[in-house]
């Protein structure tokens, strides 16, 4: 009698959005525990009971290569299935890596999690550079089983990324996104990064962390959030949008008054 198996697919993509050409480029797939390898799209150079290996030649900018991953994954227990791929690829003598996961719930029905990860979130303004803050993110993995996790940080407006302790996954549009595939049972992992702030004021800055659990129990996301206040310095960039007029002084009472609101107009504002 044939034997019947659940069957996990992977679609593995790598994209050079860089501007110089990489090769070689090292792909590295972890299985989940207990998963199986069938075959791939491409044939792994190397094959563990728990990894495979491809080397692709190159990528030319803008280039992408997919790689098609089927898993025997009928006795892989728990609450998760998850998936880790790394990357590596090189140009001039350097290094340029990143690192993804695929997580699926098995477990759909858990509920009423415990808080099994931790993140707290502080802000600092630079000693030297008043428009400079530097943020860190503290990830507490509190399970005694290995966890990845998906940090995204959204910078609030009028703030801009400049460098990281640990280069981002994406920084699109304001928002920063870390791919951990590593987080030890029990460990820490901690992001310090710089930003600079182009105008003065207060700016509340949050995060979440997306946890899966490689071998324990699933997770609830969790959240923090930083507020910091950036005092008046030079060369302030001015908020986009319309402003109100210096003499204004913030008073809004007269917006209903249609003198008032001719003035404006005099003035080139628009209401």
């Amino acid at each position: 009698m044939d034997r019947i198996i659940d069957i996990a697919t992977y679609a593995i993509t790598v994209e050079n959005d860089g501007d110089r050409t990489l090769g070689p480029i090292y792909v590295r797939d972890i299985f989940p525990p207990a998963a199986e390898f069938i075959n791939a799209s491409v044939r792994p150079a190397e094959l563990t009971s728990t990894s495979a290996n491809w080397t692709l030649t190159h990528l030319a900018i803008g280039d992408v290569s997919t790689i098609t991953l089927r898993l025997d994954v009928t006795n892989c227990h728990g609450g998760e299935l998850v998936n880790k791929v790394e990357a590596c690829g090189e140009y001039n003598d350097k290094w340029i890596c990143d690192t993804n996961f695929s997580a699926l719930e098995i477990d759909w029905l858990t509920c009423c999690l415990n808080e099994t990860v931790h993140v707290t979130k502080t802000a600092k303004v630079g000693e030297n550079e008043s428009n400079v803050v530097w943020y860190a993110l503290t990830i507490r993995n509190l399970e005694d089983s290995t966890r990845v996790a998906q940090v995204t940080d959204t910078l609030p407006e009028g703030v801009v990324f400049l460098n990281a302790s640990i280069p981002p996954s994406s920084y699109d549009e304001a928002v920063l996104t870390w791919n951990l595939i590593d987080m030890e049972p029990l460990g820490t992992v901690t992001i310090v990064y710089k930003t600079e702030a182009l105008r003065s004021g207060t700016f509340v800055n949050r995060v979440q962390v997306d946890a899966r659990s490689v071998d324990g129990p699933a997770a609830w996301p969790v959240f923090a959030k930083a507020v910091i206040d950036v005092g008046e310095f030079g060369e302030e960039r001015p908020a986009p949008g319309w402003q109100p007029p210096d003499w204004f002084g913030g008073d809004t009472s007269c917006l209903s008054d249609l003198s008032c609101e001719e003035l404006l107009m005099n003035t080139g504002s628009v209401l």
